[in-house]
């Protein structure tokens, strides 16, 4: 079933709030800086940037094709520049202590990025296992780092 193109983007964009979301929910419950609407507009920023790249290319394509010479890397690009500039309001060193905080926080803000650019292109099963793997990473880590790893100092 082929559906009109503004409603196939708002089904993607509602994945993308649920995906994006439960990552978020897991930084959120962590108390993390950027937690579940941060990771929730990523993702649904990446996948709106993405799925508006792609019309822009196939709508310049059909009416004008000498016009745009497209290069649809160029999308990605730009969401890592953003998401990149993003994250480094977000990690902190403390330098009295030599420590860098909220490595994990940028890293996941990152991969939601990746992830709204995956649903954008229709890679459902795989954005479902990037969000599950996430899950699975963030969490019993997490947790182990916690009591095994982590000085009780900080």
């Amino acid at each position: 079933m082929v559906l009109p193109i503004e409603l196939d983007i708002v089904l993607k964009l509602l994945v993308g709030l649920l995906l994006g979301g439960a990552i978020g929910l897991e930084r959120e419950i962590s108390r993390k800086p950027a937690g579940l609407r941060t990771h929730i507009l990523v993702c649904l920023s990446s996948i709106l940037f993405t799925a508006m790249g792609n019309g822009l290319i196939s709508y310049y394509n059909i009416y004008n094709p000498e016009l745009i010479r497209a290069d649809p890397i160029r999308i990605i690009y730009t969401i890592v520049v953003g998401v990149s500039v993003l994250n480094a309001g977000i990690i902190i060193q403390k330098k009295k202590k030599d420590i860098v905080q909220n490595l994990t926080t940028a890293s996941t803000l990152f991969l939601v990025s990746g992830l709204g650019i995956t649903i954008a292109l229709n890679y459902f099963y795989l954005a479902t296992a990037i969000t599950i793997l996430v899950l699975l990473i963030n969490i019993p880590l997490r947790l182990l780092e916690i009591r095994y790893f982590r000085p009780k100092n900080i």
